[in-house]
């Protein structure tokens, strides 16, 4: 199972920064921070975006990996404008918790609303995720810390809330 999240700064330039988390050991997960900020258009950050882009696709053609992600509508709009906008012909499908946690608990769907990330962490992990980092700068380089630990905790969630809503459909 691979866990992905975007971070972007204004829409038609692809994200900033993409999250990619896994378990690779007993150790507990690991996340990878993908820089693909476009400093000031140079030809090497163009040609980084584009190896990027084709390794994130090639990662959405395997069969044999799950990728998970949450309210993933956005992150793929800026995927797709990473690897060619219209030019691109890769769904980037993934499992959305959002909707599966709206499926699996109830509480998580009221009123037609869906409930954001950090309260269904509260409610089915039992802590709190704190998003004060979303809305920051993701253009700015170098990334803070604390931009860095948010957007690695960002994904690397997703692995424990997939194995807690996994775990409630196997007890149902």
């Amino acid at each position: 199972i691979v866990a992905i999240d975007t971070e972007w700064y204004d829409v038609g330039c692809g994200p900033a920064l993409i999250q990619l988390a896994l378990t690779t050991s007993q150790d507990g997960p690991t996340c990878f921070l993908i820089d693909t900020w476009h400093h000031e258009g140079s030809a090497s950050a163009a040609e980084f975006r584009k190896i990027a882009a084709e390794g994130l696709v090639a990662l959405f053609l395997r069969a044999d990996i799950q990728i998970v992600g949450w309210s993933f509508q956005e992150d793929a709009k800026r995927l797709r404008e990473l690897c060619g906008g219209e030019n691109c012909h890769c769904a980037f499908s993934v499992v959305d918790l959002q909707r599966l946690s709206a499926s699996v608990l109830p509480v998580a769907a009221t009123n037609g609303n869906l409930e954001g990330l950090a309260a269904t962490c509260s409610r089915s992990l039992g802590k709190p995720l704190d998003k004060a980092e979303q809305c920051s700068d993701w253009r700015r380089r170098p990334l803070t810390d604390a931009q860095r630990h948010y957007a690695a905790l960002d994904a690397i969630v997703l692995l424990e809330l997939h194995a807690a809503l996994t775990g409630v459909l196997e007890g149902s």
